[in-house]
C-alpha cells in the first residue's frame, strides 16, 4: 500500500496510507507506536494501520518524541526521564504537536469532523488517551497495552515525586474521557505497564461518570492471555479485534 507523507509545519510530517487526498475527506484514525514510518510499514506494529486503511479509512501516523528510528525507541522513556527531570518537557509539547496535526486535517478538508479517533500501542496509547482527551473532535480512543502513568515504569523511578512528572498524570484526564468512546486491551500479566493499571484507570473512568450522573461510561477494557517479553505484546489477532470495533464505529 502507498504511503504518503503531509507536512504540516516545520518540525511536524505526517505520514498516512489510505485513500489518497484526491478522494476528498474521509474518516481519519491518528497511530501512534513509534516513528510515523514505522508505524506504517513495520511488522507487527503497522498491523492496525494496515487493516484500517484497507477500507475507506485514512491513517495518519506521527513519530514520538525520541522515536526517529527503532534503534532508538528502546531507549526514548529513560530518555524523557532525564529530560523530565531537567525541567524539560517532551510530554507536554508532542501532545499539542499532534492536536495541532489533527486541527490542520480538519481544517484542509482531509479529515471528516466527525469521524476522527485516536489509537495507540503500548507509550503510544498513553498519547492517544491525552490527545483524544484534549481534542473535541475525537470521539474513539483504542489503545493496545497501554502505559497509563509514566510513574508506573521503572525508568521513572528515581523520579516518581518529581511535580513535572506528577503533571502528566493521567487521572487528570477523567472529567474529559467520559464523553468519549474508549476500548483498551491488555495482556493478563503485563509486569511492563501493569494489567492492574488499566483495570483501575477505565473503574475511574467509569466511577467519575456516575459521579456526573451519566447513565453509563463507554470505556471497556479487553484482557487477553499475555504473550512476548513481560506479558507486554499484542497479537495481530488482538489488534484485527480492536480495529473490527473502531472501523464499525468510522465507517
Amino acid at each position: 500500500m502507498e504511503q504518503y507523507t503531509l507536512k504540516i509545519d516545520s518540525r511536524t510530517s505526517l505520514c498516512f496510507i489510505g485513500p489518497p487526498l484526491s478522494a476528498g475527506p474521509c474518516p481519519a484514525v491518528m497511530y501512534f507506536a513509534l516513528s510515523a514510518e514505522e508505524n506504517l510499514y513495520l511488522d507487527p506494529y503497522n498491523q492496525p494501520a494496515l487493516f484500517l486503511s484497507s477500507h475507506p479509512i485514512r491513517v495518519f501516523s506521527i513519530t514520538l518524541p525520541g522515536h526517529e528510528d527503532f534503534s532508538k525507541a528502546k531507549n526514548a522513556l529513560a530518555t524523557w526521564a532525564k529530560e523530565i527531570e531537567e525541567g524539560i518537557d517532551p510530554i507536554s509539547n508532542f501532545i499539542d504537536q499532534a492536536l495541532n496535526a489533527i486541527a490542520y486535517l480538519i481544517e484542509e478538508n482531509i479529515a471528516v469532523p466527525s469521524k476522527i479517533a485516536v489509537m495507540g500501542l503500548s507509550r503510544g496509547a498513553y498519547f492517544a488517551l491525552h490527545v483524544g482527551a484534549r481534542c473535541p473532535e475525537v470521539k474513539w480512543i483504542l489503545g493496545f497495552s497501554p502505559l497509563i502513568n509514566f510513574s508506573d515504569i521503572f525508568e521513572f523511578d528515581s523520579i516518581k515525586d518529581c511535580t513535572l512528572l506528577q503533571s502528566f498524570q493521567s487521572d487528570k484526564l477523567l472529567d474529559s474521557l467520559i464523553n468519549k468512546e474508549i476500548r483498551l486491551y491488555i495482556g493478563n500479566r503485563d509486569t511492563r505497564v501493569g494489567t492492574e493499571n488499566s483495570f483501575l484507570f477505565i473503574e475511574k473512568i467509569a466511577m467519575r461518570a456516575f459521579q456526573k450522573k451519566r447513565k453509563e461510561a463507554p470505556a471497556e477494557l479487553i484482557i487477553y492471555p499475555s504473550i512476548g517479553y513481560k506479558g507486554h505484546g499484542t497479537g495481530k489477532n488482538t489488534f484485527k479485534e480492536g480495529c473490527l470495533w473502531l472501523k464499525e464505529k468510522l465507517i
